[in-house]
C-alpha cells in the first residue's frame, strides 16, 4: 500500500510541475513587437480564441494538436502566443522536447 501511494504522489507532482512550474528564460513581448521582428509566430490558443483575436502572421496550432503537427513548425526562433501561463508552460515544454 505504501508503494502505491508513493507512485500516485509522484504522478501528481509530475503533473503539477509540468503544467504550473514556470519556465525560466522566456521573455514577454508586446503584440506590436511581434510584427516587427523576423521571428516565426506560433499561436497555441484554441481555434475559437485565435479566430476572435487573430494575429497577422504565423500559424495557429492549438496545444492539443501540437505534437501531431510539429513538423509544420520551422527550425528557427519562435514567438509562442498563449492565452495563459499554464498553456504557455505546457506548449513550450512540448516544443523543447520535440526540438531534441
Amino acid at each position: 500500500m505504501n508503494i502505491l501511494s508513493i507512485c500516485v504522489l509522484i504522478s501528481i507532482m509530475y503533473f503539477l510541475l509540468f503544467r504550473y512550474y514556470p519556465i525560466y528564460g522566456l521573455h514577454d513581448i508586446d503584440r506590436k513587437d511581434i510584427e516587427i521582428n523576423n521571428q516565426f509566430v506560433i499561436d497555441i490558443r484554441d481555434y475559437t480564441e485565435a479566430y476572435k483575436d487573430p494575429l497577422g502572421s504565423g500559424i495557429n496550432i492549438p496545444i492539443a494538436h501540437l505534437k501531431r503537427y510539429y513538423s509544420e513548425i520551422p527550425k528557427k526562433d519562435l514567438v509562442v502566443v498563449a492565452s495563459n501561463c499554464m498553456e504557455r508552460n505546457v506548449g513550450v515544454r512540448i516544443l523543447r522536447k520535440k526540438e531534441l
